[in-house]
């Protein structure tokens, strides 16, 4: 999934993010990554266009549909809070 996001906002969107995410082990070398049990999100701005990205993988469908719901809202959540 990708949603817009202007350039100049990913920074303060980026540290929304890392703010709110919680359940999992949290990286933060290339974007932000959470590792679950089942799975893991990737949330990311990119570097070229004005979107922030978000990929996960999961053991199943399910999950992952799940963990992407939670990654897109988290994302949706802080674009609001920057505005």
């Amino acid at each position: 999934e990708k949603l817009s996001c202007l350039n100049e906002k990913k920074p303060a969107v980026m540290e929304k993010i890392v703010e709110r995410v919680s359940g999992g082990e949290i990286t933060t070398v290339d974007g932000v990554r959470v590792d679950f049990e089942n799975g893991w999100i990737l949330i990311r701005p990119s570097g070229t266009e004005p979107y922030i990205r978000a990929t996960v993988e999961a053991e199943d469908k399910k999950t992952a549909e799940a963990l992407m719901q939670k990654a897109v809202g988290l994302i949706r959540e802080s674009l609001r809070e920057v505005g």
